[in-house]
């Protein structure tokens, strides 16, 4: 049975539409055939996936999600508001350790002690504004612009973030609230230093000691915890140490950097916390590839296609990349010929097309995609060793060894 016709009963099976000769002419084949079998397989796990995806949405079946999503997120997301605020501005004052991922669940209720803390501090927060602001514009202006900076971070339609986290929370978010808190709280502090009161002057230039004293001692320490990535990733996960995604990133930089043993610690310690993390299983799957063991990688990321689509580009790329190297090259072809027809341009893809070519002894096409891929990605080492020897080894001495300059 050709692939297509294969494929299309596979899809009328399951929509219900094949009729009765089809079907008994589509469980033979599948009785016969291991292969088909694995497809019909695919195909139904497809299916479900999409099934569960959400369906595209006219205008008005938009703006109906979007009140349906309102009226699901706003309690606990504005019950949240402050506590999460309150972090923020003790990040900012430098009170509290920066952090690059925090799970930050909602609050629960009014009578959490988190809600309680939190409005609290705003409570003060505010009188402070309140007394010195009360009769100034500026500093109300710039009360209220610190105010709404916060809006995106608050999450109260909830488009985005990890399942084990309610509001988004990483340092990061700082950035455009900084620039009114600062300003804020500059203006409050001239109007300290310059008042009449010698109690005020004093307070404020006090203030103003102690806060620079704090922000500088903390600056300094954070530039130590960033200075490179091993440093950076185990200070994260000595805060966060059950982030699955900071675990994974460790693996990989260990996996980089050549150290296996270090990124097979890292990513046990990921694959417990989320085995069925496509971040996870990716990294599986390269490790495998980096300690030589490509076909066992064959299988895990095909479950990674299976999870995410098969319209996911780079997930299939890499599919295509694993069946190369195990010796499945028409499978990795046809993956990439796909992408390619769907407008999908990766130097990676081009690379991969460049080496099956070559593998088949189809030289001017090898040579077309070696070169799109460098054009794609001129500092990429491997493929430019790779093409130099492809061009050496067809006697294109001069054009090897301008690759090697």
């Amino acid at each position: 049975m050709m692939p297509e016709r294969l494929e299309g009963l596979l899809w009328e099976r399951i929509d219900g539409t094949i009729s009765a000769d089809d079907r008994a002419e589509l469980e033979d084949h599948l009785a016969a055939n291991s292969e088909a079998r694995k497809l019909a397989e695919e195909l139904v796990d497809l299916n479900d996936l999409l099934a569960a995806m959400p369906k595209a949405l006219s205008p008005a079946g938009f703006r109906e999600a979007i009140d349906r999503g309102l009226v699901g997120a706003r309690p606990p997301a504005v019950v949240s508001a402050g506590q999460l605020v309150a972090r923020y501005v003790g990040w900012m004052t430098g009170l509290r350790e920066l952090n690059a991922y925090v799970k930050n669940p909602y609050v629960t209720g009014i009578a959490d002690p988190r809600f309680i803390g939190a409005a609290a501090v705003l409570a003060g927060l505010a009188y402070i504004v309140w007394r010195w602001g009360r009769n100034d514009g500026l500093v109300l202006a710039l009360a209220g612009m610190l105010a709404t900076s916060f809006i995106p971070v608050l999450n109260f339609v909830r488009a985005a973030g990890p399942p084990d986290m309610g509001n988004m929370m990483a340092e990061r978010f700082c950035y455009f609230p900084s620039l009114p808190f600062v300003a804020l709280v500059g203006l409050i502090g001239a109007r300290l230093m310059t008042s009449r009161r010698r109690r005020s002057r004093i307070i404020g230039w006090a203030a103003l000691a102690v806060w620079l004293g704090v922000a500088v001692t903390a600056t300094l320490k954070r530039n130590l915890d960033w200075r490179d990535n091993p440093t950076f990733f185990t200070r994260t996960l000595e805060q966060t140490p059950d982030a699955a995604l900071l675990w994974t990133n460790l693996a990989n930089h260990h996996l980089e950097s050549g150290d296996v043993t270090a990124a097979q610690k890292a990513l046990t310690r990921a694959t417990s916390l989320a085995p069925t993390n496509a971040a996870v299983m990716t990294a599986q799957a390269t490790m495998y590839v980096v300690t030589g063991r490509p076909a066992d990688a064959v299988p895990i990321q095909e479950r990674v296609v299976r999870r995410a689509s098969r319209s996911r580009p780079v997930v299939l790329a890499n599919l295509a990349y694993l069946y190369r190297l195990t010796g499945k090259q028409e499978q990795a072809l046809e993956i990439l010929e796909r992408l390619l027809a769907d407008g999908k341009r990766y130097p990676s893809m081009y690379f991969n097309l460049a080496e099956i070519y070559d593998d088949q002894g189809e030289i001017h096409r090898a040579r077309m995609y070696y070169r799109k891929a460098i054009d794609g990605d001129p500092d990429n080492l491997q493929m430019m060793v790779a093409f130099a020897k492809f061009e050496a080894s067809g006697g294109r001495l001069e054009s090897a060894e301008a690759l090697y300059r």
